[in-house]
């Protein structure tokens, strides 16, 4: 099944440290491109191309997560 790497700012103020009650807070989700095993480079094993499609899909989160990270500086 294709991965859709996601990535959220803002969840962690939704319940503040030492705090059990959730509060109403703005949070920003933010969906990339799905990652197929048919993207991975041709002429690999299945194990390996599986390993890539997981790689490729963290590392697009992470791209989403830092894109985000500058357009709401201090929400994480």
């Amino acid at each position: 099944a294709p991965v859709a790497p996601m990535a959220v700012c803002g969840f962690r103020d939704i319940t503040p440290a030492g705090k059990k009650l959730m509060r109403p807070v703005k949070c920003w989700m933010r969906a990339g491109d799905l990652v197929r095993l048919s993207d991975a480079p041709e002429g690999m094993k299945r194990r390996e191309r599986t390993q890539w499609v997981e790689d490729e899909a963290i590392r697009r989160m992470y791209a989403i997560r830092d894109d985000l990270r500058l357009e709401h500086p201090g929400r994480y």
